[in-house]
């Protein structure tokens, strides 16, 4: 859109109705039952009730727990390696940033290796993604090759019988879950098709925006010696230290006070 037009879009923002489009647009794409349908009363509201807990202290839990899973994965997948690697940087914030979010959110199955499994589920995820503008533009999923059954796999992970026992679940995904059980006409399946929807929600612009910054950081030397030195300056100043074996926790007011590393995720 021209820039010189939002003033105008936000001025008649009433004749601008979005919500049946994004609702029509989300339940074709991930396969789940209207919200604003009569057969589920007030779901919509409650729905965006939910967002709630990315508010105030829920939202400092969430982001305290994304730093400790992201320390996590490197600690134990990273830090310890003997040999390099090479592989593609936008692989590499995609690996990383699923397995943070997707622990964050939904928790570990104590019955599963947490690693291989949510690796395979990002794998999966990959692949439906890549076909999402095709499915947002009403393109028949039946024409995308395999994204039909791939959706299928990835809402079955997030079937009521599958996270019954996980751990760790956010307090975030609790509400949804026992918001979505008052609906006693959902079907299991509908239910995890609004999880999945939610979890892809949750790293559609994170993972990009990552990326970004991060290769702007790589071919930018100087700015990444800024934001390195801000981030000392912080850990200094909270007597904290980094490298293997450190646990750092900085606060979401800290975080966002964080000058230059801000400005460099605001464009990306």
């Amino acid at each position: 859109m021209d820039p010189l037009l939002y003033s105008s879009v936000t001025k008649n923002s009433k004749y601008l109705e979005f919500q049946e489009f994004a609702d029509s647009l989300a339940s074709r794409t991930f396969d789940y039952p209207s919200v604003l349908k009569e057969d589920f009363p007030g779901l919509n509201e409650n729905v965006h009730r939910n967002y709630q807990f990315l508010l105030g202290k829920s939202l400092d839990a969430l982001s305290d727990n994304m730093m400790t899973n992201l320390q996590w994965i490197f600690n134990t997948q990273f830090s310890q390696a003997t040999d390099w690697k090479v592989g593609k940087l936008y692989k590499f914030c995609c690996s990383v940033m699923f397995k943070a979010s997707f622990i964050t959110l939904y928790g570990r199955d104590p019955s599963a290796d947490g690693h291989n499994v949510i690796g395979a589920i990002e794998e999966k995820f990959t692949k439906f993604d890549a076909n999402f503008s095709y499915l947002a533009a009403n393109i028949p999923i039946e024409l995308l090759g395999a994204t039909k059954r791939i959706r299928k796999e990835l809402i079955d992970v997030f079937l009521p019988t599958n996270t019954a026992n996980w751990l760790g679940v956010s307090e975030l995904i609790e509400d949804r879950k026992e918001m979505f059980e008052r609906y006693e006409v959902l079907r299991d399946y509908d239910k995890a098709a609004h999880h999945f929807a939610f979890m892809w929600a949750s790293v559609g612009n994170t993972i990009p925006a990552t990326f970004w910054a991060v290769y702007y950081l790589l071919r930018h030397p100087e700015a990444l010696a800024v934001v390195r030195d801000e981030i000392d300056h912080l850990l200094q100043s909270t007597g904290q230290g980094r490298g293997p074996g450190c646990n750092i926790r900085l606060t979401r007011e800290q975080l966002d006070n964080l000058v230059y590393l801000g400005n460099l995720f605001y464009p990306s």
